[in-house]
């Protein structure tokens, strides 16, 4: 029987995420030191591509983000299947269904779903800042729906 050990953190970029997991760490692991926002590899991004390609022995950039995708449910599950603790798994990405019978983020490994929601004029700022772009340029990014 398949854990159910993995809680997806959910939010759109520049909602907060990284900023709780920073938060999580520093609950979780007792230091004297606070977190390294650089090294919060305990709550790693879903989409790793570094993580995809230890897990399954091929290079990510010899695919399509299609195929990369259909995989990835597989990568979870055997993340979850060699861990005896929580996960907790930052995602950008939406739900959606990579073929007929399998979602990107398979239900039978997860315990739960933590979606950060944040005022959207906070995000085009942030995210304008971020990306380096002019605030009217990221508001068409934010409003194209394949951007999320």
């Amino acid at each position: 029987m398949p854990k159910k050990n993995i809680i997806w953190l959910a939010s759109y970029p520049k909602s907060g995420n990284t900023w709780f997991r920073v938060f999580l760490t520093n609950l979780i692991y007792e230091s004297d030191k606070p977190a390294n926002i650089n090294d919060l590899a305990e709550t790693s991004i879903s989409s790793s591509r570094k993580i995809f390609d230890e897990y399954t022995g091929l290079s990510s950039s010899d695919l399509t983000f299609e195929e990369i995708d259909r995989m990835r449910p597989d990568v979870y599950r055997m993340q979850s299947e060699e861990s005896n603790e929580l996960l907790f798994k930052k995602a950008h990405d939406k739900f959606c269904w990579v073929d007929e019978n399998q979602a990107l983020f398979p239900s039978e490994i997860s315990k739960g779903v933590i979606y950060f929601i944040r005022n959207p004029l906070d995000v085009l700022v942030s995210f304008a800042y971020h990306s380096g772009k002019p605030v009217s340029k990221m508001i068409d990014s934010i409003n194209n729906s394949d951007y999320a």
